[in-house]
């Protein structure tokens, strides 16, 4: 594997991690962007923050990479109304509010889309292996 790509798969593994334990330390900064149409939003918090570690883990083992890729992708498209509900709702989570008022939303979609070409390409196959 070349540097960039063990770099990012790195950095894309530990971020899952990270992120996916903020959701047990700080579940007060997820439940306000919970859309209001869907139930049980402590439960959720705390199913996306499993999930999170889980593919954060897999995205760093060779065996389970490709199928935690696909998992990444999967949990992404699965958590994306909460970040339709935070943008149209113009939600300001506790921790966000020292930080100035700056046009997230396309900076933010960057992100996302970046992340989602790391795991797309980390998923595909690999005609070596077969």
């Amino acid at each position: 594997m070349k540097k960039v790509e063990t770099a990012s798969l790195w950095l894309m593994g530990a971020f899952y991690v990270l992120a996916g334990m903020n959701h047990f330390r700080a579940p007060e900064f997820y439940l306000p962007i919970m859309p209001p149409y869907l139930p049980w939003h402590a439960q959720l918090v705390f199913l996306s923050g499993v999930a999170e570690v889980i593919v954060g883990v897999g995205l760093l083992m060779p065996r389970t990479r490709v199928l935690a890729a696909w998992a990444a992708i999967a949990l992404l498209l699965a958590v994306y109304p909460a970040n339709i509900h935070m943008a149209l709702a113009d939600l300001r989570s506790a921790t966000r509010r020292s930080l100035p008022d700056l046009p997230l939303g396309p900076a933010a979609a960057a992100v996302r889309a970046d992340g989602v070409g790391v795991v797309a390409y980390q998923a595909r196959p690999d005609p070596t292996r077969y």
